[in-house]
């Protein structure tokens, strides 16, 4: 995927029709006095995404449940859990 559009609240007003189709190819992050303040992404994009957003939360709650009463879990647990 290729380096993100970073343009100007202003410019992307002007260009939203364009913008709208160069989300396909990249994403594109929208800034105001050079802070991001909006991005815009493809649906898929942003499908894909959600899907790995919820796979780390799954990881997270497998860890978490392989953890003792006293927060702590053995490096041969974890390892396994990984694979």
């Amino acid at each position: 995927m290729a380096k993100e559009l970073m343009i100007g609240v202003t410019e992307a007003r002007t260009r939203l029709r364009e913008l709208v189709e160069e989300v396909a190819e990249r994403p594109v992050l929208i800034l105001r006095r050079n802070h991001p303040v909006a991005a815009m992404v493809s649906p898929d994009r942003l499908e894909r995404l959600y899907d790995r957003i919820e796979d780390l939360e799954d990881e997270v709650a497998l860890l978490r449940s392989r953890f003792d009463s006293d927060g702590e879990a053995t490096l041969k647990q974890l390892m396994h859990d990984r694979d």
